[in-house]
């Protein structure tokens, strides 16, 4: 949720100069025929699996562009494809 991206990024600021990697290994799944899910359960999935990565990747970037050669490694599993 935003408000926990946002207490990381402040904390993270206000501890490190810059960063060399930023590893997103989050995900959700509802273990259900996709027919079933409500569109509720989409939005969470999407908010956890997709906007959460986005958001990160987006808030740290001055960071990373401060240590001149960082990565982001995203991880994904089978059940989040």
């Amino acid at each position: 949720k935003e408000e926990g991206r946002t207490k990381l990024v402040t904390f993270v600021n206000e501890h490190f100069s810059q960063l060399d990697v930023l590893v997103n290994n989050v995900g959700v799944n509802i273990r259900q025929p996709v027919t079933e899910q409500i569109s509720e359960e989409y939005h969470r999935i999407m908010a956890t699996n997709v906007d959460s990565t986005y958001f990160l990747c987006k808030s740290f970037l001055p960071l990373l562009k401060k240590s001149g050669g960082a990565s982001i490694v995203n991880v994904a599993s089978e059940a989040g494809v």
